[in-house]
């Protein structure tokens, strides 16, 4: 399968702004995601057709890892990328394939990156999966764990790793709370405002330690989206 790389010059895209921006083929999805047969926003149109061009190589931004790879080494220090607007992390044996995601970090070096994942890292694990999130968010490049559940935030920010957190549509944008293990939660700004572009919130990039954001849940499948959160 194929990537997609959108360099920020040309992705007009209303949401992120001034963004390079990454997609992954959806066979690199996590099996642990509660929205991959359901819910899942990417499989919207017009984003689905978009994404499925892409996977199969058939659009002008298609690329291979290797290509992907390159693209991301020759953006400029600084500049802003967001990895995986559709799919993740590439996969090997049902966890992630930390070298692959070494091979992203490394070609990062310099940029201000972030991503999300739903390839959860393994409890209380210091190496492995975990171990390279933590490498990188000192390094400029921030994996946020989706996550569903305010447990699993706590459980994992009490390890250092930075969560996102899908919420119901039903949520007020403007409330921010508390986990019950104590930590931050805020709405992305954009659900609030418009006008606030990732370009120029980037708190998924970079926000307090004690800090989750949260997605509410939005678009044609929220209410599958939230049947999915309260099962």
């Amino acid at each position: 399968s194929f990537y997609g790389f959108m360099p920020a010059a040309d992705a007009k895209n209303g949401k992120l702004g001034n963004v390079n921006y990454v997609y992954g083929p959806e066979e690199n999805c996590a099996d642990s995601c509660p929205f991959k047969q359901e819910g899942c926003y990417a499989k919207n149109a017009p984003m689905v057709w978009v994404w499925n061009d892409i996977t199969a190589g058939e659009h002008k931004r298609s690329v291979t890892w290797e290509q992907l790879i390159s693209a991301l080494r020759r953006i400029a220090r600084e500049d802003k990328v967001r990895l995986w607007v559709a799919g993740d992390f590439p996969q090997w044996h049902k966890g992630v394939d930390t070298s692959k995601a070494t091979e992203l970090g490394n070609a990062l070096h310099g940029k201000k990156a972030w991503a999300y994942t739903h390839h959860h890292p393994k409890k209380n694990e210091r190496g492995g999966w975990a171990g390279l999130i933590r490498h990188y968010l000192e390094r400029s490049f921030t994996i946020n764990i989706s996550c569903e559940r305010p447990e699993h935030v706590d459980e994992y920010m009490s390890q250092g790793l930075p969560c996102v957190i899908a919420v119901p549509s039903s949520t007020d944008p403007r409330k921010q709370w508390r986990t019950p293990g104590g930590y931050r939660v805020r709405v992305c700004p954009n659900q609030i405002d418009k006008s606030i572009q990732c370009d120029r919130c980037m708190l998924c990039h970079k926000r307090p330690a004690d800090m989750a954001i949260a997605f509410i849940s939005h678009g044609t499948k929220k209410k599958k989206v939230d049947a999915a959160l309260a099962a």
